[in-house]
């Protein structure tokens, strides 16, 4: 026992994390049964997934939540269970790689940088960064899009764009993505595009650069959201393609009106009101033929004093539907020719 105490004691005052150097006498130790710390079942692997994130996000410009999908995902329930949270994991990954990336400042302002020719480039060094309207230009614009895409978005008979601020640059403005269904079952992003305006001529320049490149760029059907910019883009480049709009966006536009209009409150707390406004959003099933009939029928089971709020809207819906009407007799006929 006094051989355990003597290289107990030598041990602590030599350690590097030792904090005192008060004497240690046998009469301070007591031993109270059995303390045993086994080794915690999957707290190795979840360790060693750990560190691969860490050094991928080193030199790599994946994104965080990728990087941590790729190694989570084929650890056993154990391992897994055994992982700090993902906002953890995530914060750990991007201090290591704020501390040892070699990946250049980010630039302050849309104009006046130049892209390093690393980040022109695919992983696998094939061409990404398609066009960049120069550096000086005030409302740059820059396509990202592999020459495979491009040939998948001009065999392509169905095109879905959509643009998104959540993930863009502080920089840019907006992120605009071009989608196509391909192989007849999947819709995958072809075209990623940064642009710092939104404007119908910044969409023109985008749609008229990837005719340039695929002369054959033809579509039959498109499918964004209800920009008017985007929409009047694609009659102008594609005047014989079917438009149409996207349900969940009308229905997010719906809601905005709900809030512009005053009615969020009353929306709440009025049952009677809240089904008759999510109504509306079948509108887009019915015959363009009926669609002011059906909306009038809407309108004329409304409560009396919502009534007057439907007219005006009645009226620029009958509007609209005729024209839809006369701009689909002319489109049948020029088919027809």
């Amino acid at each position: 026992m006094d051989d355990f105490f003597g290289k107990l004691k030598k041990a602590l005052f030599e350690s590097e994390e030792s904090m005192g150097n008060e004497e240690l006498s046998e009469a301070s130790l007591s031993r109270v049964g059995h303390h045993n710390h086994g080794l915690v079942p999957g707290k190795a692997e979840s360790e060693a997934a750990i560190h691969r994130m860490k050094e991928t996000s080193v030199d790599s410009v994946t994104p965080t939540r990728m990087i941590i999908t790729e190694n989570v995902q084929n650890l056993d329930d154990v391992a897994s269970s055994q992982l700090p949270s993902m906002k953890n994991i995530s914060r750990t990954i991007q201090r290591k790689r704020e501390k040892n990336s070699n990946n250049p400042d980010l630039p302050q302002s849309h104009i006046g940088f130049e892209i390093p020719d690393a980040f022109k480039v695919t992983s696998k060094g094939t061409k990404f960064l398609l066009f960049d309207s120069g550096k000086n230009d005030s409302n740059r614009i820059l396509i990202f899009c592999a020459e495979r895409n491009l040939d998948l978005l001009q065999d392509s008979q169905h095109i879905f764009m959509d643009g998104t601020f959540k993930v863009v640059p502080a920089i840019f403005f907006q992120l605009f993505t071009i989608h196509a269904l391909v192989f007849s079952a999947t819709v995958v992003p072809l075209v990623y595009v940064l642009m710092h305006s939104k404007t119908e001529n910044d969409y023109v320049r985008v749609m008229e650069k990837l005719n340039e490149l695929r002369p054959n760029l033809n579509p039959a059907t498109v499918l964004s959201d209800f920009e008017k910019a985007s929409i009047n883009t694609t009659k102008k480049v594609f005047p014989e393609v079917t438009q149409s709009g996207c349900l969940f966006l009308l229905c997010q536009s719906l809601y905005r009106k709900v809030q512009g209009e005053g009615l969020q409150a009353a929306y709440g707390t009025d049952p009677q009101l809240s089904i008759h406004l999510q109504m509306l959003p079948a509108l887009a099933f019915v015959p363009s033929d009926e669609v002011a009939d059906a909306f009038q029928d809407l309108a004329e089971v409304l409560p009396e004093p919502r009534k007057k709020k439907y007219k005006a809207a009645d009226d620029r819906l009958l509007t609209l539907v005729e024209q839809r009407q006369s701009r689909d007799v002319l489109r049948d006929a020029r088919r027809s020719e």
